[in-house]
């Protein structure tokens, strides 16, 4: 399958007029409040539409159940309208500017998944991922890790007794290391999720279990996690 679309984007008004406002972010230290630094955003009204041309391709190998599947999605934005921070002084206070600007941004992701299933009850997948972005305004890309990886399976046993369906699933997820604003190391963890389920024809109750190991992890600037997350739900159809 392969696909090809181009859009225009105009700038919204808010891009534009948004008049200059600036603020003071802070950090909690236990009961202690320390003031980080200050923070300002203002609109551009010199900025041009965005221009974007998109292509993707999909091969997938297989049935169903048992299939190997390889993706490739790239594309050109020309004149990309996104925010940037500069450092500024306004009033004798440095602050930390954020502008809209245009900006030519070009990128490339390639992805990798293989389904498997070992007969009735086993149910594997795995997969892996690479992004790649070339921003002419800036190297510097926050929030993105280069390279992601997972496996996953699902334990399945149809109790026919009780005419219930039984489920153990369980996943690793890797995603490489990348940066924050504040240039803090984030990623480069493996992190386990399990889960369990029964389903009565249209009722499903589940119970997961997020960072089932109580990884340390640090997933954004000053967020940091090493607890396990636990929830519980249903789900009931009652239209096909």
């Amino acid at each position: 399958m392969t696909s090809v679309g181009y859009s225009e984007k105009a700038p919204s008004m808010h891009d534009q007029n948004l008049a200059l406002q600036t603020t003071s972010l802070y950090e909690g230290i236990d009961s202690t409040i320390t003031q980080i630094f200050g923070y300002a955003d203002v609109g551009n009204k010199t900025l041009k539409p965005e221009k974007q041309l998109v292509g993707s391709f999909m091969y997938e190998y297989g049935s169903q159940k048992n299939n190997l599947r390889f993706s490739a999605t790239g594309g050109l934005i020309n004149d990309g309208i996104n925010w940037y921070q500069t450092d500024t002084t306004i009033n004798l206070q440095s602050l930390k500017l954020f502008i809209p600007k245009n900006v030519d941004i070009k990128f490339v992701d390639f992805q990798l998944k293989q389904k498997l299933a070992l007969g009735e009850w086993l149910n594997l997948s795995m997969g892996s991922a690479y992004h790649f972005i070339d921003n002419d305004y800036t190297d510097f890309k926050p929030y993105q890790p280069e390279y992601q990886m997972f496996f996953g399976g699902e334990l399945h046993y149809y109790w026919k007794q009780k005419i219930v369906d039984l489920y153990a699933y369980g996943e690793a997820i890797y995603a490489g290391p990348y940066s924050g604003y504040f240039d803090e190391p984030l990623g480069d963890n493996v992190t386990i999720n399990t889960g369990l389920a029964f389903q009565m024809k249209r009722f499903r109750f589940y119970y997961i279990f997020q960072n089932s190991m109580s990884v340390y992890r640090t997933n954004f600037d000053g967020n940091n996690s090493f607890g396990q997350f636990s929830y519980y739900g249903i789900s009931w159809y009652f239209i096909n």
